[in-house]
């Protein structure tokens, strides 16, 4: 069958101002297109149009202006219908990491989808890579969703269980597309911990602390301690926690970091008010109030939309989206806000006070809290392969449930 790539040019930041490239009427009607492509694929998993839209619209998501220098979208089209779409971007704050180790400029492919044809799959993958190859870049990497500390990699195992809050989704087939064009570079994981493991590891600690006194007086003697922050000091608690992240996670145990500037940050804060559960997020800081351990984990929206009904047709009007997502952002309201979730996400959880007992006692204080709010399962994700003081107690405490990867293309 024929099929052809259209393209649509987004914007190029010249002196940190995002240009337009195409008119007002032309970019919607491309947007229409490009949001229907995962829809049209497949109706598995229920995605909410506001939160695509403002990921996606260069005007709206603060990674267009913080972090591209280039970012351009494909829809592919067969028989006049929408059948697949990629993007291609170069995240300089990326780079700039990578210089004292590469000189080589780095691009990215991703936001991929596209039905079970490799010939669309192959044109949609050469013609994004051909795009970044024209603007001087001689490493590419993918698969990926803007930065990397949002969703990272293609998905190729794990596919027998639906994906938690910011987990990437993908069908299995994707793996032959992304694997005929390039090698693996590295895999990220996701740990999933049942009510019984984490209970049998909260006794682990609790034998240990019998012995030795408990992790929270053991910290209080270091002058550390932990605690939950109130929803009033939390813009303040978001600046701080921003901070430590950036510079936790800037090290070769989180390849592909890119650290997280100004406007994420308001968008980190906003997601979190939204999704707030207090006793899920812990915070460890010195007598001088200085941070230094985090963990954030976050109620599994997914688990509210998992079987909720939506119908998504061709070129939706932009009511009938609106409808469905208010719909939608009230089944996720009503689950978190009225406790009935037995999931979570541990999205961040990290410390500088090596070989303190720290990152144990923010496991522990995580634990106590799923047991208490009804919790049955968590997902620790997304884990590097490289990242072994994470992997290791991970193990320990559960089983490898998904595995993303990324791809070098060749």
């Amino acid at each position: 069958m024929n099929h052809h790539i259209q393209t649509a040019v987004f914007g190029t930041r010249f002196n940190k101002k995002l240009e337009m490239s195409i008119n007002t009427s032309i970019l919607n009607h491309f947007f229409r297109a490009f949001f229907s492509v995962p829809w049209y694929r497949t109706q598995s998993q229920y995605q909410l149009y506001l939160l695509e839209y403002m990921e996606l619209h260069p005007k709206r998501n603060p990674f267009f202006q913080e972090h591209a220098s280039f970012v351009q979208y494909w829809v592919a089209y067969q028989n006049n219908k929408p059948v697949g779409r990629i993007a291609a971007w170069i995240d300089d704050k990326y780079d700039e990491l990578q210089s004292s180790t590469s000189l080589r400029k780095t691009g990215w492919i991703g936001l991929f989808e596209c039905i079970p044809n490799k010939d669309i799959a192959h044109t949609l993958i050469e013609t994004a890579c051909e795009s970044l190859r024209n603007n001087n870049v001689h490493r590419i990497l993918g698969h990926g969703r803007f930065n990397a500390s949002s969703q990272i990699g293609l998905q190729i195992q794990g596919f027998d269980s639906p994906p938690s809050f910011m987990e990437p989704f993908h069908p299995p087939y994707y793996e032959s597309f992304f694997s005929a064009y390039g090698h693996k570079m590295n895999d990220w994981f996701s740990f999933g911990v049942e009510e019984k493991s984490f209970t049998e590891y909260l006794h682990r600690i609790q034998k240990n602390e019998s012995r030795y006194g408990s992790l929270e007086e053991q910290l209080r003697q270091k002058g550390i301690r932990i605690y939950s922050p109130t929803k009033k000091n939390l813009p303040y608690e978001v600046n701080r926690i921003v901070s430590l992240y950036n510079h936790l996670w800037t090290s070769p145990e989180h390849p592909q970091f890119s650290p997280l500037c100004k406007g994420e940050q308001k968008s980190l804060q906003q997601a979190i008010t939204v999704f707030w559960e207090p006793s899920l997020i812990h915070i460890a800081e010195t007598k001088e109030r200085k941070i230094v351990g985090i963990g954030i984990t976050v109620p599994d929206i997914n688990e509210a939309l998992l079987h909720f009904p939506y119908q998504f047709p061709l070129y939706p009007s932009l009511w009938s989206l609106l409808k469905q997502d208010l719909k939608g952002f009230l089944r996720m309201y009503q689950t978190i806000h009225g406790h009935h979730f037995t999931r979570a996400r541990v999205l961040i959880l990290g410390s500088n006070v090596p070989f303190s007992g720290l990152d144990t006692a923010l496991y522990k204080k995580l634990y106590q809290a799923v047991k208490k709010s009804g919790i049955q399962r968590i997902s620790a994700s997304q884990i590097a392969d490289s990242n072994l003081p994470m992997m290791n107690p991970l193990r320990r405490m559960g089983s490898v449930e998904k595995v993303w990867r990324v791809y070098q293309m060749q």
